[in-house]
């Protein structure tokens, strides 16, 4: 007799095969339509059943262990394992099944009565199909047709090729990938739901009917979570955050959702998973990415059925259940190593198809034994700590040649042990027994202390691999013949094997080949490699030359080799052929490297020819490199270059006369080669027009005084935004007395919310010259005011100025800003200037029409002969910095840095308008953002009133503090606040979230008393908090600031997704809090 799990299999095979017949072909009624969603009703109620058949199979398996092969075939046999209170249950489903099946069939008769099919040949299909079904009155087909595992396994393969990643939020709506979109469309058509969090509160009776649910919301509470339980019939739910707040989810909420198969709560503020999460038997797919989960239930390891189980960027979570190894079933496990590191017993796991690092352990944890069965693993496996291997039987209990699917493998021992913890006979044996399968591609071996090489790599059990990598095996002495054996080998490294004295023979298909760390002294002829692309050579002390190169050669790169005295040539023989028989012998060459080369005197080799297809060249820590080459062939291949990067080569010196750089140049460093930079070099750094972003420019170079920096390269920078000009304490005096840097700075312009990119020089000046004359005429405005560069000038900063430097005339430190003519700046920072006394309006101060920041930091002498007067003479001013500059706070130069009332009544009169000015007739507009330290200058109500009543962003930097003025409450405008070492702030005043209605960035940081969330919580606005070194939320806080959109929190974000994080940043919205 044919068992009951076998019937019911069949008739769900002729079920989905009607509903197949059914799908092409529309409903002429409403009452065809009630039919066919019968027959899925059916279809999903047996899946159902079968699938209970499946889960009691595998926990059979799992209480029976490794040996168990009970299998559950009829329903007395599953009745028996069920609960007591479901025996009943699920023999009532089984018998209700014959009874509805006729149902179905006295409709379909009625159906044909009334014409409902739409011609005869569909009649035909359908009555075919209906009659095998009640012929069968059960089902049939092998356990693999349940729940349809071949296409759920393609699915879940679509799904972890296409992740979640690619869904993106976008101002309340989400977009998927479209492929993904599409497909699940096409397939879940009329059972789909998508909701979003405050449409939850309205569920119809009809959405309780789908079997699939998306959930879109950028808020939701336990209630919302709570009403998922009516949708008892659901399949899939997909609950999509907007951003990452805390949630916790109801302990029954899953109580009802048995039927559900696939949970994706990725991305949500989840600290813990409910111990409900067991009732979901039927689970196949959970994703738990991005969660804040702290651990997970024991529970978690009663879901036999699940395939799929997503970790990824759970941060917080420290391990993983004890009985992970109970989810025989799971195919896909994605979590740090370290967590699956942890499993006990992870070979009962033999379903996985990945382990990326599978890690022994000490004692009864991990061995290397439990990958015997996992046969099922595929792509990368990496095996660590091989050292704890104790012998070759235990080591081929791996059954490492059974693993068919794993392309990559890599062995590996411990790095750190030392020489005489070290056993090379044990070693040996341990590799020979670890036998790779025979269709491997890469092998890679790790710190083997083995004298001798595995006997598998001289036979061609491994003959289809293409990549091998060797690295630090010590004490390995010789390789085994690899031509003939190896006939796709295309890349092969071999790092830190100071024993191997000489190579063999290597393949003719090698395209890329490594060596370092080698004692070799020659190398093998390079043109018997007619492939090969990719050479890299280091660290090989002994190697005083190499052969000629193969014209094929792509990338070259020597480093450390102490010994070389020249490059190597190219390989040429007569007639423009190349022994490969090659007839296009043109170099492929495009990038080649040459460091630590410190016998090399001159540049000749392969630099003597032209090569058309170099754009990449790199020198660094040559130090006796003196000569370029002077053939036309090199001075050719300059022009082609698109990336020169020359570093600490002090000899080096400039480029032959009349030689080129290529204007299409887009990188260039240039640092710690004084003799290299020299007025030509300068003079065409200008005209590379495509060195626009950060880091494409690099130049450093020493001078003895200004004017040799001046006439030698600023008088060439005719286009830089960025002046700085550093004073730098020099011990013992002494030259270089002055450093020029420049280079491409990329940087956020909050006041134009965009990413731009400016030039920029940093002159370091390091001491001070010691001719009168010279010093006389290399002060800055002599230098600096007649040259083109003052004209293009966004940004000056001049720091540390000492008293009575001899690059300013006279020693008067605000002198140097009086002579060059600045129309384009746009910002003025002065910091650390203690010997700068004014900033004189009718000399400077007037002319900076364009002027939009003044930062003066450190400059406790600087006063302004009337506040009023300077912030009326810059018209465009919108950001005020004022850092200890004590004087700057007092209108009178000789008052105290603590004035009393009386001083404090002066300041507000100097820093406001006159009585009968009104602010629409104020030559200066209301600043937008103003940093202090000075907490008083808010406490007058005059200046916040005028200056300040549309003001952005505040900042209160080192002050004491204890608690907010109560004359904040005139700055409603405010959407900023940043609080910095206020040591002595509590709290915030308790009507926070009116007194700053519009408020969308709060920063905190050094502030070690404040409570970070106010009583009454967060302005609705507000979308990022920062809390950096100060107090973090308490426990009932986080509901207060669940609406936040991004919170960060000592540089993690632990509320949001770092999506958020970039795209504020890009929109200015991220202020950056200084270390």
């Amino acid at each position: 007799m044919v068992n009951e799990r076998v019937r019911l299999q069949w008739l769900l095979h002729r079920l989905r095969a009607t509903l197949t017949d059914a799908d092409g072909h529309h409903a002429k009624s409403e009452g065809l339509a009630a039919w066919l969603r019968k027959l899925k009703v059916l279809a999903c109620d047996i899946e159902d059943v079968l699938d209970e058949f499946e889960y009691q199979d595998l926990r059979l398996t799992v209480v029976e262990g490794e040996g168990g092969s009970s299998s559950v075939h009829t329903v007395g046999d599953m009745v028996s394992l069920l609960p007591p209170q479901e025996h009943q249950v699920v023999a009532d489903k089984v018998a209700d099944f014959g009874i509805r099946v006729n149902e179905i069939m006295e409709d379909k008769e009625a159906l044909d009565m009334l014409g409902e099919f739409d011609d005869e040949e569909d009649e035909a299909e359908s009555a075919d199909s209906m009659n095998q079904l009640t012929d069968a009155t059960f089902s049939v087909s092998e356990t693999e047709m349940v729940g349809r595992d071949q296409e759920k396994e393609e699915t879940v393969e679509f799904l972890l090729g296409s992740p979640m990643d690619d869904l993106s939020i976008l101002e309340g709506k989400y977009t998927v990938h479209d492929l993904l979109h599409d497909l699940g469309r096409s397939i879940l058509q009329r059972d789909f739901r998508e909701v979003t969090s405050d449409q939850v509160q309205q569920i119809t009776m009809e959405d309780l009917q789908k079997y699939h649910l998306s959930i879109l919301h950028k808020r939701v509470d336990a209630r919302d979570l709570a009403k998922l339980q009516k949708f008892w019939r659901l399949r899939t739910c997909l609950i999509v955050f907007s951003h990452k707040f805390t949630l916790q989810i109801p302990s029954n909420v899953f109580l009802n959702m048995t039927c559900l198969r696939v949970l994706d709560l990725s991305g949500g503020g989840i600290h813990a998973l409910s111990d409900s999460i067991e009732d979901l038997k039927h689970l196949r797919y959970l994703d738990l990415r991005s969660t804040s989960l702290r651990y997970l239930p024991e529970s978690l390891c009663s879901l036999y059925m699940l395939q799929t189980l997503r970790l990824q960027g759970c941060e917080e979570l420290e391990k993983l259940p004890k009985d992970m190894c109970n989810l025989i079933n799971l195919r896909h496990l994605e979590a740090k190593h370290e967590l699956i590191s942890g499993i006990f017993g992870i070979g009962r796991l033999i379903q996985l198809r990945e382990i990326e690092v599978f890690s022994i352990s000490e004692g009864n944890g991990i061995r290397i034994e439990d990958l015997k069965d996992m046969n099922q693993l595929r792509g990368k496996l990496c095996i660590r700590n091989l050292q704890r291997v104790g012998s070759r039987e235990e080591a081929s209990l791996a059954n490492l040649s059974s693993k068919k699917y794993v392309k990559k493998l890599e062995l590996e021992w411990a790095g750190d042990l030392n020489e005489n913890e070290r056993n090379s006979e044990l070693e040996e044996a341990v590799l020979d027994a670890l036998v790779p399968p025979p269709r491997l591609h890469e092998l890679t071996i790790k710190y083997y202390a083995g004298e001798d090489f595995p006997c598998w790599m001289e036979h061609q059990f491994i003959s289809g691999l293409e990549s091998i990598s060797l690295y630090r095996c010590q004490r390995w002495g010789e390789l085994p013949p690899l031509v003939g054996l190896l006939p796709f080998l295309k890349k092969l490294e071999i790092s830190y094997f100071p024993r191997l004295m000489e190579l063999p023979s290597l393949p003719t298909t090698l395209t890329h080949l490594r060596l370092e760390g080698m004692g070799l002294t020659a190398v093998p002829v390079m043109q018997e490699l007619p492939l090969l692309q990719e050479l890299i050579m280091c660290n090989m002390p002994g190697l005083r030359e190499l052969p000629p190169l193969t014209t094929a050669l792509s990338v070259f790169k020597l480093e450390m080799l102490a010994a070389l005295s020249d490059l190597p040539a190219f390989h040429w023989v007569h007639g423009g052929q190349t022994t490969d028989g090659v007839g296009n012998c043109r170099p492929q060459l495009r990038e080649l490297k040459i460091a630590g080369c410190q016998n090399l005197s001159s540049l000749g080799g392969l630099l003597r020819e032209q090569l058309p297809c170099l754009s990449n060249l790199s020198i660094e820590n040559c130090e006796e490199l003196v000569s370029w080459p002077k053939e036309d062939g090199f001075r050719t291949t300059l022009l082609s270059l698109q990336e020169l990067s020359i570093r600490n080569c002090p000899k080096l010196m400039a480029l032959p006369q009349g030689s080129a750089l290529s204007p299409d140049m887009k990188k260039l460093t240039v640092e710690g080669c004084p003799n290299f930079p020299d007025s030509s070099f300068f003079a065409q750094m200008q005209d590379m027009k495509n060195l626009n972003r950060q880091g494409d420019v690099f130049v450093e170079k020493h001078y003895q005084d200004l004017r040799r920096c001046s006439e030698e390269a600023l008088k060439h920078m005719r286009s830089v935004n960025w002046l700085i000009i550093q004073f730098i304490h020099q011990d013992g005096g002494g030259s270089p007395c002055l450093s020029l840097e420049y280079d491409i700075q990329q940087v956020v312009r909050r006041t134009r919310i965009d990413l731009a990119s400016y030039r920029r020089i940093i002159l370091k000046i390091m001491g001070n010259g010691n001719d009168e004359e010279e010093e006389r005429r290399s002060t800055l405005p002599t230098c600096l005011g007649h040259h083109h560069l003052c004209s293009s000038l966004f940004s000056l900063s001049i720091h540390s100025i000492p008293h009575g430097a001899s690059f300013l005339p006279q020693g008067r430190a605000e002198d140097a800003l009086l002579a060059p003519n600045l129309p384009s700046l746009e910002e003025l920072v002065l910091v650390r200037c203690n010997d700068m006394r004014r900033l004189p309006v009718e000399t400077m101060l007037c002319h900076l029409r364009k002027l939009k920041q003044l930062s003066l930091v450190g400059c406790p002498e600087l006063t302004f002969p009337s506040m009023e007067e300077a912030l009326q003479s810059l018209p465009c001013l919108q950001k005020l910095v004022i850092i200890e500059c004590a004087k700057l706070s007092l209108p009178n130069p000789d008052a105290h840095i603590h004035g009393n009332d009386d001083n404090c009544k002066e300041l507000a009169t100097s820093l406001s308008p006159p009585a009968h000015s009104s602010s629409s007739s104020l030559s200066t507009p209301p600043l937008r953002s103003l940093a202090i330290d000075d907490v008083e200058l808010l406490a007058n109500k005059q200046f916040t009133g005028v200056y300040l009543t549309f003001l952005h962003e505040l900042a209160l930097w080192y002050s004491d503090l204890c608690s907010f003025p109560a004359s904040m409450d005139c700055l409603k405008s405010l959407h900023s606040l940043t609080l910095i070492q206020c040591p002595n702030l509590r709290e915030f005043p308790p009507d926070f979230r009116s007194l700053f209605p519009f408020l969308e960035i709060l920063c905190i940081k050094d502030c070690p008393r404040l409570r970070c969330v106010p009583e009454m919580g967060m302005p609705a606005s507000l979308e990022v908090l920062g809390i950096y070194t100060s107090p973090k939320p308490e426990e009932d806080d986080w509901a207060k600031v669940a609406h936040v959109r991004l919170i960060i929190m000592e540089r993690k974000v632990v509320q949001g997704k770092y999506s958020d994080y970039q795209d504020l940043l890009a929109k200015g919205k991220i202020l950056l809090v200084p270390s």
